[in-house]
């Protein structure tokens, strides 16, 4: 029992390294069955003769990337009347005119053109409102 107390250490260090050595001889079978595992895997799913995919459909890309390619004249004075700063009504028969209440921005002009100054100032301080007046 003395033996066991004193060398209890290194018995069970003895344990583990014997327990390390299983281990790593017991490691080389394992690893030559998970390849005999993938090896059969391997041959059962790969099929002897594939069929030929379909061949690929790329006509709408083919469009898209020639639509790409064009140019685009914008105009925002057509038909549409979007952009177009004059008021556009329709008539009950269907037919679109140009509303006369419209064109005051036409008839508008410029008759001065002046820098904008603007001068602020400190007038008065007063220390028992505890405020500023700041005129402009």
């Amino acid at each position: 029992m003395q033996f066991l107390k004193k060398n209890y250490e290194k018995i069970l260090l003895a344990v583990v390294v014997v327990a390390a050595l299983c281990v790593v001889a017991f490691l080389p079978i394992l690893v030559s069955q998970q390849k005999k595992k993938l090896n059969d895997t391997e041959n059962q799913v790969i099929p002897r003769n594939p069929k030929p995919l379909p061949p690929l459909d790329l006509a709408a890309q083919d469009a898209m990337l020639q639509r790409g390619q064009s140019n685009v004249n914008l105009n925002l004075g057509g038909l549409h009347k979007i952009f177009n700063p004059v008021r556009w009504q329709m008539k009950a028969n269907g037919m679109i005119f140009p509303n006369p209440a419209g064109h005051e921005i036409d008839i508008l002009e410029i008759t001065k053109i002046t820098p904008l100054y603007e001068y602020y100032s400190l007038e008065t301080v007063s220390a028992s409102q505890g405020s500023a007046k700041i005129c402009m």
